[in-house]
C-alpha cells in the first residue's frame, strides 16, 4: 500500500536524525536557551529581517497562542471557510472565547474586496456592539486547497488591514511548499515583512516536530516567552526543536525538500490532466485535490491510501498528498496507474 493521504506519514529526515545523535550526551540549558537553538535562529534570520523567532510544538499551538495573546475577549478572526483553525482544530480558537467570522473565499485565498466590505458593514452597524469586533484576518499559505498568495493579493490584504487597524496572521504549516511552488512570486523575508506573525511549518517538512513561529508585530513581542510557558507550550528539552530547525535551515534544506516534493505533485497533476480526471481547485503545491469517479477510485483505493474529502452521488473528493519523503518510484506507480 502506497500512502498520499497527507505530508507527516513518515519520521524524520536523516540529517536530524543524525544531529540529535551527535548532540545527545551534550549538556545544554532548557527552556530555548540551548546553543541549538540559537544557532537556529540565527539561520532563519539571516533570511528575514529583524523579527523575532520562538519554536512551537506544532501549528495548532502556533494558531491558538498567538490569537489567544493579540485579541481581547470582544474581538474575532476573519477566515474563509475551510481554514483550518475552522475545521480541524477542535474549536481550539472558540476554546479561548474568540469567534471565527467566515466569509467568501477564491480556491482557499481571502478576497481583499471582501474583506474590507465585511469589516464595513460590521463597524458602521449602529448594534456593532452586540457582535464581535473583527480585529485579525487568518491566512493560510499554502491554503488548505493547495493554493498560494501572490505578493500582490498579499499586499492588498496588507492595505485592508491597515484601513480597519486588523493584524495579519499567516498559518504557516505548509509554507515552504507554497515558497517552493513553481508560480510563486514571494520570499520568506517579504512574506515576514508583511504579515504580523507567521510561521514555517517543519512537521509537515521533515522534522519530528515544531514550527518557528516569527513575530513581526512589536505589540505581539512583549513577554511573548510568558506567553508560552503560561499556556503550557514552554519545552524544558527545547533542544530537540532547535536542532531540528538548525538542520532545516541549514544549506536551505527545508526548502529543497518542499521544492521536491511539489515536483512530484506536479508530475501527478500532469498525469491526471492527461487521463481527464476533473481537479477541484488550482493548487500547485503538494497536495492536489480530485473528484474521482468511483469506478476510477475503488480500482486504486486497493493499492494506493488516499484523504477522503466528501462524496456525490457521482464522484468522491480526494486529496492525493506529496511530501518531503515521497519517492520517485511511488509516483512511478501512481502515474503508471492513473
Amino acid at each position: 500500500m502506497y500512502n498520499f493521504n497527507c505530508d507527516y506519514l513518515e519520521g524524520v529526515h536523516p540529517n536530524i536524525i543524525k544531529a540529535l545523535e551527535e548532540t545527545n550526551m551534550v549538556q545544554q540549558q532548557g527552556y530555548c536557551n540551548d546553543e541549538y537553538t540559537h544557532q537556529a535562529k540565527e539561520l532563519i534570520k539571516r533570511k528575514i529581517s529583524d523579527q523575532d523567532v520562538y519554536f512551537l510544538h506544532g501549528s495548532t499551538a502556533c494558531n491558538k497562542l498567538l490569537i489567544k495573546t493579540s485579541l481581547r475577549p470582544f474581538e474575532s478572526v476573519i477566515a474563509c471557510d475551510n481554514a483550518h483553525i475552522n475545521t480541524l482544530e477542535t474549536g481550539a480558537i472558540e476554546d479561548i472565547g474568540h469567534k471565527i467570522e467566515i466569509v467568501e473565499d477564491e480556491d482557499g485565498l481571502l478576497i481583499p474586496e471582501v474583506i474590507d466590505k465585511f469589516v464595513s458593514e460590521r463597524m458602521n452597524d449602529p448594534a456593532y456592539f452586540h457582535k464581535p469586533i473583527p480585529k485579525m484576518v487568518y491566512i493560510t499559505n499554502s491554503s488548505e486547497s493547495g493554493t498560494i498568495y501572490t505578493k500582490e493579493r498579499l499586499m492588498e490584504i496588507r492595505k485592508v488591514c491597515d484601513k480597519h487597524g486588523l493584524y495579519l496572521f499567516m498559518d504557516g504549516a505548509r509554507l515552504a511548499y507554497a515558497l517552493a511552488a513553481k508560480n510563486n512570486d514571494l520570499t520568506l523575508k517579504e512574506i515576514c515583512d508583511i504579515v504580523d506573525a507567521t510561521y514555517v511549518g517543519g512537521t509537515k517538512c521533515g522534522a519530528m516536530f515544531g514550527e518557528a513561529l516569527i513575530l513581526n508585530n512589536d505589540e505581539f513581542k512583549l513577554h511573548f516567552k510568558n506567553y508560552i510557558k503560561g499556556s503550557g507550550m514552554l519545552i524544558a528539552k527545547s533542544r530537540f526543536l532547535g536542532i531540528q530547525f538548525r538542520e532545516l535551515f541549514t544549506d536551505d534544506l527545508i526548502f529543497k525538500l518542499a521544492e521536491k516534493a511539489d515536483e512530484q505533485a506536479d508530475r501527478i497533476r500532469h498525469r491526471l490532466q492527461e487521463q481527464n480526471y476533473e481537479l477541484a481547485t488550482q493548487s500547485t503545491t503538494n497536495t492536489i485535490f480530485v473528484n474521482m469517479d468511483y469506478e476510477r477510485y475503488h480500482r486504486l483505493k486497493h493499492k494506493y491510501n488516499f484523504c477522503e474529502n466528501y462524496k456525490t452521488d457521482d464522484y468522491i473528493n480526494i486529496r492525493i498528498c506529496t511530501s518531503w519523503s515521497t519517492e520517485e518510484h511511488m509516483v512511478d506507480e501512481l502515474i503508471k496507474d492513473l
